[in-house]
Formats: C-alpha cells, sequence, structure tokens
C-alpha cells in the first residue's frame, strides 16, 4: 500500500490591526492535513510574539476578547 502524505496549503489574509500586529497581510500556511481554527491560529502565534500576546491568554486559551 502506497500512502502519500498530502499539504494542504492555506493563504491567510489578516485585515487592519491584525495584519499590522502580524507584519503582513497575507500568509501561508502548510499543513499535513486540514486545520482546525485553534491550530491555524497557533501556527501564526508561534511566528510572532507580538502576535501570539494578542491572541492567546497566559493559559494558552484563546482570548475571545479580540475581534477575528
Amino acid at each position: 500500500m502506497n500512502l502519500e502524505m498530502k499539504t494542504v496549503e492555506i493563504r491567510v489574509r489578516l485585515l487592519g490591526f491584525l495584519a499590522r500586529l502580524y507584519g503582513s497581510d497575507e500568509i501561508t500556511l502548510r499543513f499535513d492535513e486540514n486545520p482546525r481554527l485553534g491550530e491555524l491560529l497557533g501556527k501564526l502565534a508561534r511566528r510572532r510574539r507580538r502576535f501570539r500576546k494578542a491572541l492567546f491568554d497566559e493559559d494558552g486559551d484563546l482570548s475571545w476578547n479580540i475581534l477575528l
């Protein structure tokens, strides 16, 4: 049996405050399978510390007081 790993490529467009905070308005992310929203945001947050601090609280939980 030959199983091929398929990569999922997702283009994320950030607007306004989130784009300024991240430093870019368009980012392409690659995943081994379809990600959940939390996984996608986590990958973005690992790339930029300021972005992570805006999206996640001290416990690493998603902060819902930011407009997404």
